[in-house]
């Protein structure tokens, strides 16, 4: 009898074992494999970084901790992608980082997937979106709907591809306007009227024009100002809302203009033909001081930019170095955030988390500033950063996080959301933002070539003397369709053409 009580007491102890093995199994927590392209926005030391390696720093602990809080079974494992291309100094100057970047960015969800086959989420890459799952499916999903409220909807709109969501955006209010930018502490000394409404209807040749007589006697006043440079006119800002580059981020030959719908060289383009002559006219007469002796580091007090900013989201003022008279063409833009991998074994689960990261406030406010009271603090509701860090009033640059509903830095107003969505609804999305070519490899090898070449002219226009413009423009336009320019051109219109929202 106590021999048959011994394996009955045997059995019922096995039986709990297995009952408390399956328990704790079923409550095992999947691993979801996030690759990050900037780990030192986190804490994580460049030391300390290995590509297609785990990086490790207290916040993602945190991370997980919040995720386990929220009933989400999975456990983040944040990795490094290197996911630029690192360049020598001399490619810049012959164009070929053009080359190469292109066809690195171009490849560069592949190349990370050739590295490690098991990654679930990653920052999007819009030469790549087809290897992102769509997510409009989950758009019903408790998560998804939660993340869809959390961002304003004019900022998901300006972020579909084609037509479909790849992504979630990481609400920051990307908004860009194309501004004309002038030296405060200049326009002070010397007294220059600004005139606003007059300079919003000058050409960027006729303000260089305007502030000319200020310089006649030299090229450097009081060591410290020249007039402008050509590196710091970028025409692509000019023509913002009247033509688009096929290739955001990167200058590249060509555009799509935005009326008539149609790819155009930007060789052919008004605007772009006059910041040639003009390069040349800035390094003829020497306005940027290249032929100045010693080492001249006086800084610009004009040039051309697109002006991340809206002053309804700035609560306390910066100390502005600028005067910008902005030219009222204000447009929605994309907010690079994060998707999941259409070759995730773990595609739920892996929305799941992304969906989380952006709706949750505690999850936002950790990737955004920090460990509470050791990376950041608050201080009458703003976060401060107690380390230096890069902020802005349109939102965090962390790739992970919502601003929208994460904590107002320093420069943020407390309302910021709700301001934010009420200034979204009055400013326009960029037309066909939402295009996006198709990039087969043949395609993208050919517009590699056609960028480098294209930069190339723009260095030799910039930074050297060029007798015949003309001659010289003619010449490299052979070269660009030697590259195959016209076949790229056609194709990319065909897309163009049959492209739907």
């Amino acid at each position: 009898m106590k021999r048959k009580w011994k394996i009955c007491i045997v059995i019922l102890l096995l039986a709990a074992a297995c009952g408390i093995f399956a328990f704790s199994n079923s409550k095992k927590r999947t691993e979801i494999v996030w690759y990050l392209s900037e780990p030192e926005y986190f804490g994580v030391d460049r030391e300390e970084r290995e590509p297609y390696q785990e990086v490790h720093a207290k916040r993602f602990e945190l991370f997980n901790k919040r995720l386990k809080e929220l009933g989400i079974s999975a456990k983040v494992v944040f990795k490094y992608v290197p996911f630029q291309h690192e360049a020598a100094e001399e490619e810049f100057i012959n164009g070929s980082w053009y080359k190469n970047e292109i066809v690195y960015s171009g490849e560069k969800i592949q190349t990370l997937l050739q590295n490690d086959a098991k990654v679930d989420i990653a920052e999007i890459s819009f030469m790549e979106y087809d290897r992102f799952l769509p997510l409009d499916d989950y758009m019903k999903d408790e998560g998804m709907k939660k993340a869809r409220e959390a961002i304003p909807e004019n900022i998901w709109k300006a972020n579909r591809i084609n037509g479909r969501t790849y992504q979630i955006p990481r609400g920051n209010v990307s908004v860009k306007e194309t501004a004309y930018c002038f030296d405060k502490s200049f326009i002070e000394k010397y007294q220059v009227p600004l005139e606003e409404e007059k300079i919003k209807r000058m050409t960027p040749e006729e303000v260089v024009r305007w502030l000319l007589p200020y310089f006649e006697e030299s090229h450097v006043l009081d060591n410290r100002y020249i007039l402008t440079n050509a590196s710091g006119l970028d025409y692509s800002d000019y023509l913002m809302g009247k033509s688009m580059p096929v290739l955001e981020g990167i200058t590249n030959n060509l555009y799509l203009n935005l009326k008539e719908k149609k790819i155009e060289d930007s060789f052919s383009i008004e605007e772009i033909q006059n910041a040639f002559e003009l390069y040349q006219y800035i390094y003829e007469n020497n306005l940027d001081a290249h032929d100045s002796s010693g080492n001249v580091t006086a800084q610009p007090v004009f040039t051309l930019q697109n002006m991340p900013t809206i002053r309804e989201l700035q609560g306390t003022e910066d100390e502005e170095r600028t005067l910008a008279v902005r030219l009222g063409n204000p447009y929605i833009t994309r907010s690079y955030g994060n998707g999941v991998l259409k070759s995730s074994q773990n595609q739920e689960l892996a929305v799941q988390v992304l969906a989380a990261s952006v709706y949750d406030e505690e999850l936002s406010n950790l990737m955004i500033y920090g460990v509470p009271e050791e990376d950041y603090r608050l201080v009458d509701g703003h976060a401060v950063y107690q380390n230096e860090n890069s902020i802005s009033c349109m939102g965090s640059y962390s790739p992970v996080g919502n601003n929208m509903i994460a904590y107002p830095n320093e420069l943020e107003v407390l309302d910021k959301k709700e301001k934010a969505e009420k200034i979204l609804k009055e400013i326009p999305s960029m037309p066909y933002s939402n295009f996006t070519p198709d990039w087969n490899k043949d395609l993208l090898r050919k517009m590699s070539e056609i960028a480098a070449i294209y930069q190339e002219t723009i260095h030799e226009l910039q930074f050297s003397g060029v007798p015949d413009i003309k001659a010289y423009l003619y010449r490299q336009q052979e070269k660009l369709e030697d590259a195959g320019l016209e076949e790229v051109m056609s194709e990319l219109q065909k897309q163009v053409d049959s492209w739907e929202e």
